[in-house]
């Protein structure tokens, strides 16, 4: 049984040679990635909030701001700041100021508006016919349906990342599984995320960005899922496009033993020629 989660499919899509790496190998990468780090830290933040919400005994402010702080430095334990991966990242203090300030900041703006009926649920599809199991774990469940997740990035969001996620689809397909088994084919589930950022000058921000989801995006999800089943059941692992963003020393973990990153590239100079 091959099992199929959002962030799998998004690796294999990136760079089968990294996904290969990271998931069918007991390689282990150099470092753990800042990036990572923080997105863990901010998850296990939430997930300590909600839990104690959920058992009407909800933190205080000032409290949930110092465990982020905390939970914070505390992912970062294993991130060697001096690889390259790592380079561009602000100071620990820098990063927890930044995480205190944009948590205090959901907590007065977002927060009230979340009627929270469930946290951290599994998702689990199974498809026989193909030996696949769908997973996921989705953050927040809503009273109303709405299916939430959050994210913390250093640029401003797209609203792509709602309208074409793959990661909200896998979230939202046991309630359209269930509605199309109860005849309804014309279902939705609302989805929405949440994108928080802190800039220098202006401070935290958040971007709220909503979106739905029907059959026809279970569809698409599902035909990049038999994809990837038989390219794994092949061992076909494709690398990235040279040209590609994240198929650099700076942003791919596996750079120094792939053979299409340091070991397959070349030393070059540029000349820069300007007029006046």
């Amino acid at each position: 049984m091959i099992r199929v989660s959002s962030s799998r499919l998004s690796s294999w899509i990136k760079c089968g040679v990294a996904y290969h790496y990271r998931y069918e190998t007991d390689l282990k990468p150099p470092t753990r990635i800042a990036a990572l780090a923080r997105g863990g830290a901010l998850a296990s933040t939430f997930g300590w909030f909600f839990e104690r919400l959920l058992d009407d005994d909800a933190p205080p402010r000032e409290e949930l701001v110092e465990h982020a702080g905390d939970t914070l430095a505390a992912a970062f334990v294993d991130v060697d700041r001096e690889h390259p991966l790592n380079r561009s990242e602000a100071p620990m203090e820098e990063l927890q100021s930044d995480i205190r300030d944009i948590i205090a900041f959901w907590h007065d703006e977002v927060l009230p508006e979340l009627d929270v009926v469930a946290q951290e649920e599994a998702v689990e599809v199974p498809i026989p016919d193909w030996d696949v199991t769908i997973v996921g774990r989705r953050d927040l469940r809503l009273a109303d349906g709405t299916l939430q997740d959050t994210k913390w990035r250093k640029k401003k969001p797209d609203v792509a990342e709602v309208s074409r996620s793959d990661q909200l689809t896998i979230y939202a397909m046991p309630e359209l599984a269930r509605a199309r088994r109860e005849g309804d084919e014309n279902a939705v589930v609302k989805v929405r995320l949440d994108v928080m950022q802190r800039m220098k000058r202006l401070g935290p921000r958040i971007f709220t960005i909503t979106s739905v989801r029907n059959y026809d995006d279970v569809q698409r999800v599902l035909r990049k899922v038999g994809t990837f089943r038989d390219a794994v059941e092949k061992e076909v692992y494709h690398p990235a496009d040279s040209g590609a963003w994240w198929c650099d020393e700076g942003w791919c973990e596996w750079w120094d033993i792939c053979p299409y990153g340091s070991a397959g590239s070349r030393p070059a100079t540029i000349v820069e020629r300007t007029s006046g």
